[in-house]
């Protein structure tokens, strides 16, 4: 199984606010990026992030880590499984045939994949800077995890953002 990792940041390394909160920005080439990347896949979310979507993402199996009781005991919905760690997810991804699954956050679920990830998609928004109290994403030089990469391949977008992928080395 393929694990990789897709999210979007600020220059300091945030990715939104705490809590069920709707994405801080709206650029449609990360958004359209994310949606050709994951069209097909399953991915893996901590509840927070499943509860900030506007609905479920189409052509997309929803995993939904909850350390909530009772909620992983609903099983499989619709396009949507609340299960109680990304090992479990992982699991049940691959017994559902899945050949690669993308983890889309929270920060820390995403923190905590850092250093088992087989590749890892980041845009980074060069003219964004959040304020208040923020979530983040451990960035290059903060964490070792990153040192099991290669150097990414990026793409500048119209000085707005950069496209990079990480791939494990």
């Amino acid at each position: 199984m393929k694990v990789s990792v897709i999210f979007a940041q600020d220059k300091n390394g945030a990715i939104g606010f705490p809590g069920p909160a709707p994405l801080p920005w709206h650029y449609p080439e990360d958004l359209k990026r994310f949606k050709e990347l994951t069209k097909g896949k399953s991915i893996i979310m901590g509840n927070s992030t499943y509860e900030s979507l506007p609905g479920l993402l189409p052509g997309r199996f929803h995993y939904v880590i909850t350390r909530r009781k009772g909620l992983h005991r609903l099983g499989r919905l619709d396009r949507v499984q609340f299960i109680g760690n990304l090992v479990d997810a992982i699991v049940a991804a691959t017994k559902q045939g899945e050949t690669e699954v993308f983890v889309i956050g929270g920060a820390e679920l995403i923190n905590n994949v850092l250093d088992t990830a087989d590749v890892v998609y980041r845009t980074v928004l060069l003219n964004e800077e959040l304020h208040g109290k923020t979530v983040e994403v451990l960035q290059p030089w903060q964490s070792d995890a990153w040192s099991k990469y290669d150097k990414p391949i990026a793409q500048n977008i119209n000085g707005e953002m950069l496209f990079e992928t990480w791939v494990r080395a």
